[in-house]
C-alpha cells in the first residue's frame, strides 16, 4: 500500500510539474505574441497606411500627362515599325532595323526611347506635396521630347507623308508640351508647399521699434 501511495504521489507530482511547465510555456508564448506580434502588426499597418496615403496624394495631372506621353510613345513606335522610320537625329543614320533600335532603347523617328516614358511615369507616381523633384524630372523629359521631335526629318515630312506619321508627330508634340507644362506646375506647387512663409524670428521682433507710453503722475 505504501508503494502504491508513493507511486501515486510521484505521478501526481510529475503531472503537476508538466502542467506548470506547459502553463509557463503558454504564458510565455502569450506574452511574446502580445509584445512582438502587436508591434509587427502595428508596424505593418502603419506602413500600409503610409503607402495608401502616398498613392492618394500623388499629382493626378502629372500622372495623366505621363500616361499620355507613354501612349504617344507606344503609338509612335508602332507607326515607325510599320512605315520603317528610324531615328535620324541631326541626320545621323543608325545601323540596324527599327525594331532593334526600339528594343535597345534608342527610339525611332516617331517615338522616344522607352526609358524616357518609364522615368516620367515613375517620377509622376512618386509626386506629392512638398516634393518638387518629380515635377522637374517630368518637365525635363517633356522638353527633351519636344527637342527630339523637332530635329527629326520625319516631323517635316521628309520620310513619309502617311496620315499615321502625321498623327504620331502631332501626338509627340502634344504629349511633350503637356508633360513639360504639368511638370513645371507640379514643381512650383511642391516648392511652395515645401518652403512656406516662415514667421519672423524673435530677434527680428525685438529689433522692431516699439512705442513707449509715457507714464503720467497724478
Amino acid at each position: 500500500m505504501l508503494s502504491i501511495a508513493s507511486e501515486g504521489s510521484v505521478l501526481s507530482i510529475v503531472s503537476i510539474g508538466s502542467f506548470l511547465s506547459v502553463g509557463s510555456i503558454g504564458s510565455a508564448a502569450t506574452l511574446f505574441a502580445a509584445g512582438g506580434g502587436r508591434r509587427r502588426v502595428r508596424r505593418s499597418g502603419g506602413e500600409f497606411v503610409r503607402r495608401a496615403w502616398e498613392v492618394v496624394m500623388v499629382n493626378r495631372g502629372l500622372v495623366a500627362a505621363a500616361s499620355g506621353f507613354a501612349g504617344a510613345t507606344a503609338f509612335g513606335a508602332f507607326v515607325s515599325v510599320r512605315e520603317n522610320i528610324p531615328g535620324e537625329p541631326p541626320g545621323l543614320n543608325l545601323p540596324g532595323r527599327v525594331p532593334v533600335h526600339l528594343r535597345l532603347g534608342l527610339g525611332s523617328g516617331l517615338s522616344a526611347p522607352w526609358p524616357m516614358p518609364v522615368a516620367a511615369m515613375v517620377a509622376a507616381l512618386r509626386s506629392g506635396p512638398g516634393q518638387p523633384r518629380p515635377g522637374r524630372v517630368c518637365a525635363a523629359v517633356g522638353a527633351i521630347v519636344l527637342g527630339g521631335t523637332v530635329v527629326e526629318p520625319a516631323t517635316w515630312g521628309r520620310r513619309s507623308r502617311a496620315p499615321l506619321v502625321s498623327a504620331a508627330v502631332a501626338l509627340n508634340l502634344i504629349s511633350g508640351i503637356a508633360l513639360m507644362t504639368a511638370g513645371r506646375r507640379a514643381s512650383l506647387a511642391a516648392g511652395t508647399i515645401s518652403h512656406p512663409s516662415q514667421p519672423p524670428s524673435p530677434a527680428a521682433i525685438s529689433r522692431r521699434p516699439t512705442s513707449r507710453r509715457k507714464s503720467t503722475t497724478r
